[in-house]
Order: C-alpha cells, then structure tokens, then sequence
C-alpha cells in the first residue's frame, strides 16, 4: 500500500458549528480529551486554520486533522484516519462521538463508511496537514525506542505538560497554588495537617497564634517547590497559603512582585510586575487572615476588590491549580464564593491536586471547566522548569526529584514469632519458649560460665558467636527452633526470634553474635532477631504519603568537655549514604547540630519538622547503681556552655504524641537493656528503638545507616532492615569483627511495620 493510499483511508468526517468558543480553544480541549492515548504531537498551521494530532490508541496509530471551514459561526472539520496502515479507528471515533455531541453538538454533516477517494484534493490531505509521513514515521520509531527503553511512556511529556507550555509562553498561565500542599514539598505543614488543632481553638486570635508558631518559621528557607515556581516566566500568581515563603522565595530570585493581600493593595498592583494575591491572607498581616467558613463564604464582601482582581485572572488567564484539595470544604467553599463562575470565566483550567481523585471525582470537575491531571504538583512544576525558560536570579543548584525506582519487595511477606523467654539463675541461663509454631514452654538451661561476655575491646569474634549461640538456644529449644524454621521454610515465610530478656545479666549478653549451627540468626532475613519489649498499647502502622522525615541530631562533645567527635565527617558521611533516598524523594533529612543541640532546641525542631524518624550521633552514658540511660545535650549557665545529661524519662516526655516511629542512637551504651536508652524509650514511647553496645567506628556506623535507611524506605519491617544493615556492615568490616553485632534491636510493634 502506498503512502497515498493510507492517507485516503478516512475513519470520520465530521463537520460541526461551534458556538462560542474559538478553534484555538476547541483544539486544547480535545488536547485535553485525548490525555489518556498513550502517544500525542500536536501541531497547528501558522495561521491557526488547522491544528493536527498524531495520537496511539487500542493498539494502533491514528491521525486526526481540525481545520476551520468558516469564522462566523466557526465550523470545523473534524476527520479521523490511519496515516499508516489499513485499520479502521472505530474504537477512537465511538470515543470522541459522545464527547462531540455532548460539547459541541450542532452536527452538519457526517461522513461515513471509511469513503475511498480516487485522489487527495489538497496539500493537506496529501501530507496530512504540516506532518510529512517522514516526520510520522520518525516521531513513531522515536516512540518505540523511548518505548523499549523505560518500559512504558512517559505521559507527562506529551499529554499533560504540552498544554500548559504553549500557555505559560503565550503569557496566558496563572498558577493558583493551594494550602493543600504537603510537608515535603514546601517544608510546612499542610492545611490538612493542622486542621484538627486549628479547629480546636475558639478564638480567632488563638487560631491565628497557632498558624504563626507553625507556619512563621523564619530560619526555613523556600524549598526547591517554591524557588522553581516563582522562576517559571509566569506573572499572576494567586495562593490560599498563609505563610510568606512564596515573597521570600520571589525575593531570593530577585524579582520585584507586587503583593496583594487586601483591598488596598490593589491600586498598587502594577502591570510590569509579577502579581502575588494572598486571596486568604498572610500570617505578616494578622487581620488579613481567613479561616473559618463564614470568613471564607463572606469573601467576596470582605475583600471585594481583591476577588474582583482574581476574577479579571480569570476572564484572561489558563488556570492551573497547583496542591488543592479539591474535596476539602475550604476549596469548596472557595469555589462557591469565588470560582463557581469559573465555566464561564477561564479559557482553560487545569488542577494537580494534592490528594488522588477517583475518576468520577474527575469527571465532576470537568464538568466545572477543570481538567484533572494524574500527576505530582512537584513533578509539574520540574516538568515546566526543565521546559521553559527560567526569569530571576539563576538558582545555584536545582535540586530535581529523581523519579524513585520501584521499592524493593520484603524478603517475606510474613514472619512466625518464636518467642524465648532468657534468664539467669545464678551460673545457668535458662531458655523456655513462649510461643512458636511448634509448641511452648519447652526448657533448657546453658552454664553461663563466668562473666558474660562483652564484645568492646575484643577483636574477634571467632568461638565467641558459637558460646553466646549455645546459651541462646540450648538444648531441647534448639530442637523447637529447628522445627519451626523447617516448618516456615515449607510455608515460603521467616521466622522472627523474639527475645524476652528477664533480668540485667540476661540483657547483658551480646545475643546478636551468636552463630547457631552454621549460621548467625541475626544476620539472615528469614530469621531477625530482637529484644522485644511488651507493652500494653498496640502500634499501628502509619501511613505516609511521600518521604519519611529523618531529623538527625549531631550531639556535642569537645565544647562541652567530652571526647571529640567527628561531626563533619558524620554529617558528610550520612549525606553520601542517604543521598539517593534524597534524591528520589524518598528520604527528606533535617539536622540539629552543636551548640544547638539543647532541650529546647531539640523540642523546638521536633515541632517543625514532624519527624518519622530520629538518628541521634553523640555521647551517652548508663548508670549502673540506677539503671538509667542519658544522653549528652548542651546547656549554658553564666555565659559558658556545658553538658546537659538527659535521662530517658525526659526524652520521653519530649518525644510524647509526635508520630517518630523509630530512634537510632549511636552513642555509648544505648543498647543497654533495663533503663539503657534505647530500651526505656520503646517501653514509654517508641515502637522501636536501636542503641549501641559499645563504640562502632564511623565507617561501620554510616554503612548501617545507609542499609537501614534504604530498606526502611521500602517500607520493609524494621527487623528485616536492621538484617540488611548487619551485612552491609558484614560486607565490610567481616564476620569475625564484632561490629556488626554492635547493634541492639527493641521492638514492641508486633509484626515489626512501622509505615506503610
């Protein structure tokens, strides 16, 4: 078959009037429609007569041509055909029917049954429109290489940024950025996050206190979202934010912005500048502020000039809503008092909203003039960045979210618990079972012979693992735990070794070096072992969407009289491991360094940062005749600082009612079992907690760190993470150095998932 002939093969001919909207605006929207084929290009004659679209669906390749035939009233002509094969595109054309008719139903005529002509009558349709057919052939090899490459398409190249590009350099985009968005994007709470404590306060002073402690954060720069948005070459900006990081964000780029938070303002909102409406007000002017729903709904009143400003906005302007909660009463009730003429206002309008919308959600908004992108607000803002031409100061370094690679699936998808029970009596440890697949209350009893052993100052392990091994499972136990291996193994499932631990001497022992048999239970996936710590309360698992939180603490040392530490070189250390996880927007870091590591400036990051997770470097002790664990923070008394030896009973009362899930505490004896620091803040506060047996060299450290931490990520359970961190760990230092034995486990989370 020729080229010619492939041309003539018409799939539909359809001509239309079109009332009231321009062939410019009919030809976005069908953009708009045609979001879910999987392969779109678009292009338009120089003239705007004819706009052409090369698009891939049900498994094959269409083209499809809008010209206009007449101005007043516009008639279009719409056809529909296979540039490059015999295929009848009967599933496209029942798609775009309905959509014609229901939009822009004033038909003329309809032309039928896939008509063979003897020759094409112009130009236009002997090279469909401005594509030569080495241009389609080419553009469709491009697409199966990039195909063949990463698997699938990128949708958001072609279908959901191409719109928003030819606006924002036509000068038509206006973006409306929403409170909605979340913590790791712009680094404060999102309106959601604080809703429940803001409903809480009756006053409209205290209300307004409580967004100023939260969200009027001076020492917090514009994060990456901000400092990107604010350099796009877009010039009306409207935000329901409260906070001011979007001035100082302009401010950083150096470029002039005209704020309008109340009416007068308005008068100086000058067209050469950048406009900032703060449409609910700004936390700077108190008595601008917005809250409840009255506030909201009286807008219009209160602020009139204003909401006549953002309605000009959008007479003029292709909306895109950026980090809305589209079902939240608020955006609700901004809709109704503000936007509910939007249909009727905005050329184009288009949402990435801060949550995912079901698609009868979507259709609802499109019903409302607003087309929903399935897409990150922060992946639309790099998109543009990457794709327009940037305004203001030049950003020194643009931190781009690296997409994140798919998580690496759980070793097991379920671990048995065999719980033991270890206790001395005097020279014997005795072992019982709990609990296991097999049966319970077995017993055995081991000599402890001597001392227990110690694993700092030693330089190998070697007999060591097998003593320490023999006194764990002893016996009759060793015959219950072989069982219940062979029975998990049958099922495909690990068996997790849950250590109750009756006294000091028993807590005493390094139980993470022991070797059973040919193996180290604590260095395989199917068979983590923990200290387990009961507890009345249950753990739930916590949802997060996005990068779990890690506020790491660097303690101080020779500033306050202590063995120097090497904090720089740690920080750095961490940085390299973790900075994957950063890059991909897995792992989000925040630090508390020296002389800023007091109570209050712990408790002070604490409320800012909202951590998921605590990594603590520094010095610690633990109190033989108490039984107490602390840890070194600084304090000043009469102008000299010194060390402030923080107990465990005081941590814990900093760490109440935060959403931390896990405290990794590498300082000296924090792995020290009944009232070491690790074990006291799982028994009051954490659902797990890892503390140090002795000193564990910077490299071993940071190795750990970076294992944990990226299974971690994947949201494996924390016990299986802390495996994967023994043998990165193993991989370097060897089995016979006791530091990958160093870590010490307390978990009171039954089946240890702490997120999910």
């Amino acid at each position: 078959m020729s080229n010619n002939e492939s041309v003539e093969k018409l799939g539909l001919l359809y001509a239309a009037r079109i009332e009231g909207v321009a062939l410019a605006t009919f030809a976005a929207k069908l953009k708009i429609f045609l979001v879910d084929c999987i392969f779109q290009q678009t292009r338009e004659d120089d003239k705007g007569g004819q706009y052409n679209f090369l698009v891939e669906f049900d498994k094959g390749t269409f083209f499809i041509t809008v010209a206009r035939i007449t101005d007043d009233p516009l008639v279009i002509r719409l056809r529909v055909f296979s540039p490059l094969a015999r295929r009848k595109p009967d599933a496209l054309v029942e798609r775009l029917n309905p959509w014609l008719d229901r939009y822009y139903a004033t038909r003329l005529e309809k032309g039928g049954d896939f008509k063979k002509r003897d020759e094409p009558t112009t130009p236009t349709e002997q090279h469909t429109g401005m594509y030569s057919f080495d241009h389609i052939q080419a553009g469709l090899a491009e697409y199966q290489r990039g195909r063949s490459r990463t698997g699938v398409m990128q949708m958001l190249d072609s279908s959901v940024i191409a719109p928003l590009l030819d606006e924002a350099r036509r000068g038509r985009l206006a973006l409306f950025i929403g409170g909605d968005l979340p913590a790791e994007i712009t680094g404060l709470p999102s309106r959601g996050d604080l809703a429940e404590e803001l409903a809480a306060r009756r006053s409209t002073h205290s209300k307004i206190q409580f967004l100023r402690d939260k969200l009027d954060i001076p020492n917090l720069s514009p994060q990456p979202f901000d400092n990107l948005l604010v350099r796009l070459p877009v010039n009306r900006f409207i935000t329901s934010r409260y906070d001011s990081k979007l001035t100082e964000a302009f401010e950083q780029a150096k470029r002039q912005v005209a704020l309008v938070v109340e009416n007068s303002d308005v008068a100086f909102a000058l067209p050469d500048r950048p406009l900032l409406i703060h449409l609910h007000g700004e936390l700077r002017r108190p008595t601008s502020i917005k809250i409840s729903e009255d506030d909201l709904i009286d807008i219009a009143n209160e602020k009139g000039q204003v909401v006549r400003l953002v309605e000009q906005i959008l007479r003029t302007s292709t909306m895109l809503f950026l980090g809305h909660d589209l079902n939240n009463p608020d955006f609700l009730t901004l809709w109704r008092a503000v936007l509910r003429d939007l249909g009727n206002l905005a050329p184009l309008a288009y949402a990435v909203p801060s949550a995912p919308l079901t698609i009868e959600q979507r259709e609802k908004w499109r019903e409302r003039n607003i087309t929903v992108l399935d897409a990150s607000p922060l992946a639309v803002v790099q998109a543009l960045a990457g794709r327009l031409e940037l305004v203001g100061k030049p950003i020194e370094v643009t931190p781009i979210v690296k997409p994140a690679p798919p998580p690496a699936a759980a070793p097991f998808k379920r671990y048995r618990n065999f719980d033991l029970e270890l206790a001395s009596a005097g020279e014997w440890i005795e072992a019982r079972v709990l609990r296991s697949t097999e049966g319970e209350s077995e017993e055995a009893v081991a000599g402890l012979g001597g001392p227990p052993p110690r694993l700092d100052g030693i330089g190998s392990l070697s007999g060591l693992d097998e003593e320490i091994g023999y006194r764990l499972l002893p016996g009759r136990v060793a015959e219950r735990w072989a069982a219940a291996l062979a029975t998990a193994e049958n099922a495909g499932e690990g068996v997790r070794l849950r250590l109750f631990l009756r006294d000091e001497e028993a807590a005493a022992i390094p139980w993470e070096a022991a070797k059973v048999g040919e193996r180290w239970p604590a260095l395989r996936l199917q068979t983590p072992l923990v200290r387990y710590v009961p507890a009345e309360r249950t753990t739930d698992v916590l949802r997060v969407n996005g990068p779990l939180r890690l506020l790491v603490v660097l303690g101080p040392s020779a500033e306050i009289g202590l063995t120097p530490l090497e904090s720089n070189r740690e920080r750095a250390g961490l940085e390299e491991a973790l900075g994957d996880l950063q890059a991909t927007g897995r792992v989000q870091m925040h630090w508390l360094e020296g002389s800023a590591v007091s109570r209050g400036g712990l408790q002070d990051r604490l409320r800012r940062v909202q951590p998921h997770l605590l990594h603590f470097v520094g010095h610690g002790e633990y109190d033989e005749t108490t039984r107490r664990g602390s840890l070194a923070f600084v304090r000043e008394v009469d102008g000299l600082r010194e060390a402030d030896w923080v107990s465990t009973e005081e941590l814990s009362i900093l760490l109440d009612g935060l959403n931390i899930r896990f405290g990794l505490f590498n300082a000296c004896q924090t792995g020290r079992g009944a009232g070491g620091v690790a074990h006291a803040l799982v028994r009051s506060s954490l659902p797990a907690a890892l503390g140090m047996q002795a000193d564990v060299p910077d490299s071993a450290a940071i190795a750990f760190a970076g294992g944990f931490y990226r299974a971690l990520a994947d949201r494996w359970p924390v016990d299986a993470a802390v495996v994967e961190a023994r043998k990165f760990v193993q991989g370097i230092v060897g089995l016979d150095a006791p530091w990958w034995a160093l870590p010490v486990l307390y978990m009171r989370a039954e089946d240890g998932r702490l997120f999910g």
